[in-house]
């Protein structure tokens, strides 16, 4: 039988592999392409005001009866993303304990412009992924916003989250997120990038900012695992920090139980 040491080095290999290939996936700069569609469909949206009917590209990058990812092309505008954060408030210590956060808080649905978003975002989960949600918990939104750590001389600067360490310490090139245990479901909404990227690895999802610039990702999750209530595929997720010079990676979170 194995012993509790070769048991807890084979584990910390596992993790460190593991660690490794999701860094080669968030610094691989030809890394731009998304990730294959298995499926693609329309999905068409009337607009609640002018009545006026878009449709809308839709692509299937992972389904199994754990959990799908489906995402939406041109979602979201540059009006409205900035419209979202111009509501964004610094957390210093939210209730996840990952540090600093901007929130977006519920107050936002004063906003017209915002109300439009979570109307739409209402009717593609319930059409795409046949859930149901509401926006009745805080934070309304999650901004997470990325700057590259070098500048166009070659220079190192601030990175916008509070860091200033290496550009090859692991924080400067990912940044590890976490579905909260439970969670039926998630939003990120694409706003602005030259590069960056949101990377699944336990899945191999991967999703370039550069090439989805309006984009909304849906994920449902099916069948969370019954120790940790998490998604085993899709329940973790990496932020790839930009890493070309002036760089930045802006989206917008938002989970659902």
């Amino acid at each position: 039988a194995e012993t509790e040491e070769e048991i807890s080095y084979q584990a910390n290999v596992r993790v460190d592999m593991g660690y490794d290939l999701t860094k080669y996936a968030c610094l691989d700069g030809a890394n731009v392409t998304l990730t294959p569609s298995l499926n693609n469909m329309t999905w068409s949206y009337r607009h609640p005001t002018t009545g006026k009917k878009k449709p809308h590209f839709v692509q299937t990058p992972f389904d199994t009866f754990e959990s799908t990812a489906t995402l939406i092309d041109q979602f979201i505008t540059g009006a409205q993303c900035a419209a979202l954060e111009r509501h964004a408030v610094t957390v210093d210590n939210p209730d996840n304990g990952n540090g600093p956060q901007q929130h977006v808080p519920l107050t936002a649905k004063q906003d017209t412009e915002v109300v439009e978003i979570l109307l739409k975002l209402q009717n593609v989960v319930e059409s795409v992924v046949d859930r149901q949600i509401s926006f009745t918990q805080e934070p309304l939104m999650v901004l997470h916003s990325f700057q590259s750590k070098v500048t166009s001389d070659g220079e190192q600067c601030t990175d916008g989250q509070g860091g200033d360490g290496a550009i090859d310490t692991p924080d400067s090139i990912m940044e590890l997120q976490q579905s909260p245990p439970n969670a039926v479901g998630s939003v990120t909404l694409f706003c602005t990038s030259t590069d960056g990227a949101v990377h699944y690895p336990k899945s191999g999802v991967h999703i370039p900012g550069a090439t989805s610039v309006g984009r909304a990702l849906v994920v449902a999750h099916n069948e969370p695992h019954e120790e940790t209530g998490l998604d085993d595929y899709m329940g973790e997720y990496v932020f790839c920090r930009p890493q070309t010079p002036n760089g930045e990676f802006k989206v917008f979170t938002f989970h659902f139980n």
